[in-house]
């Protein structure tokens, strides 16, 4: 029997959530709770999109710290 294979567009996510590069990490962390996404798209105000945060990103970021958040 032959194996269905997935294409991207099967797996990926239609709805990109971006965010401005002047936002700090514990907004970015806001955001992606609010919206229920484990990524958001980042975007600055003259070169576009300039990379991504990831859930993972955030929790490295909070895991790294002592003290209160």
């Amino acid at each position: 029997m032959k194996k269905k294979v997935k294409l991207l567009t099967d797996v990926m996510t239609k709805r990109v959530v971006t965010i401005p590069s002047t936002l700090s990490i514990r907004e970015i962390s806001k955001i992606m709770a609010r919206e229920e996404v484990s990524g958001v798209a980042v975007v600055g105000p003259k070169r576009g999109t300039m990379g991504i945060v990831s859930e993972c990103d955030v929790l490295r970021h909070f895991g790294n710290r002592t003290g209160s958040f």
